[in-house]
């Protein structure tokens, strides 16, 4: 978990929104050979995010999946979650390897202030993940002048 300035999200030009919600909770997966997980780790993901007693809204949140070049449609099926309306992006790494540096770029290219890295294995339960990231926030308000 890690605490920097917030960036703001590129607008978008549809005439559906003019401005992209700003990115505050940024998720981060580091994967290799994940593509059957990817699908219902999003869902759950964004299901537990959509719920109406969740303090983070759904459109505040971004999943970034680094993956070590695994090849086995990986970033086709971010892309097909990306293109039904999910906040998914991939980060295909060709030169490097290894859990450690594949969460280090992902909190590189993060855009929100409260980060968290968690596995694709399907293994944490996403309450406890919503629960955690609540109060991530809420520490970054409070140790903000």
């Amino acid at each position: 978990m890690s605490k920097r300035a917030s960036k703001k999200s590129p607008t978008k030009t549809s005439a559906a929104a003019a401005v992209e919600p700003e990115i505050t909770h940024s998720i981060i997966v580091p994967a290799y050979k994940e593509k059957l997980n990817l699908r219902p780790l999003t869902t759950r993901l964004f299901t537990a995010f959509r719920d109406s007693d969740s303090p983070i809204p759904a459109d505040h949140v971004e999943v970034i999946v680094v993956d070590d070049n695994s090849r086995d449609g990986s970033v086709e099926e971010v892309e097909a979650l990306e293109t039904e309306g999910y906040n998914i992006r991939i980060i295909v790494r060709t030169t490097e390897r290894g859990l450690s540096s594949a969460v280090v770029r992902g909190f590189k290219e993060a855009k929100g202030e409260a980060m968290i890295c968690m596995d694709a294995d399907l293994q944490v339960i996403t309450s406890s993940l919503l629960l955690l990231l609540s109060c991530l926030c809420f520490l970054i308000c409070i140790a903000s002048p």
